[in-house]
């Protein structure tokens, strides 16, 4: 899903193509504020200056900002990034500043960047957070927000929020 602004709405694109009406849905999700201000509508103006990497929902059913708004446990953000070849450097750059500022906040156990081989400029990050509301603090934190403006045009982020699973005789929740 792609989010732009589209007078005083949203609209969430699919992979499909398909363009989706929303309007009230993203909250802010700063625990402090009561008011009618987004993190949304802070990410959309920052798309609409070019400044911020696109996001593309992995799930078209449940947003991450959704997600984040899920009570409970250690949480896993994975986020795919496509960057263009001649980009990579920038972006790494960036990435490896936002991480910086993530690595500081309180909640923050890991993160991982893996790249996809054989020339691939795909790549997979991977955090480890206490829970969800310490990813939220962490995601709506200014520091981290201004980070953004920082990565290539050419980038296209999908983030999205993952618990362990068990699956008995495989693996362990």
């Amino acid at each position: 899903m792609v989010h732009e602004q589209r007078t005083g709405a949203g609209a969430i694109e699919d992979d499909s193509g398909t363009d989706n009406e929303i309007k009230d849905e993203f909250r802010c999700l700063s625990p402090d504020c009561s008011g009618p201000c987004s993190l949304f509508w802070t990410i959309v103006q920052f798309q609409k200056g070019g400044r911020v990497p696109k996001l593309i929902e992995m799930d078209p059913k449940v947003t991450m900002f959704e997600q984040m708004n899920e009570a409970g446990g250690a949480v896993v953000l994975i986020n795919k990034f496509n960057v263009d070849p001649e980009e990579v450097d920038q972006f790494l750059s960036a990435w490896t500043a936002d991480a910086a500022v993530m690595k500081r906040q309180p909640g923050f156990i890991s993160t991982q960047l893996h790249r996809g081989i054989a020339g691939s400029s795909v790549f997979i990050n991977y955090a480890v957070w206490e829970s969800t509301e310490h990813f939220k603090r962490a995601f709506t934190n200014p520091e981290f927000q201004a980070k953004l403006k920082d990565y290539p045009p050419s980038v296209v982020g999908s983030p999205h929020l993952f618990r362990k699973v068990a699956v008995p005789g495989i693996c362990v929740e």
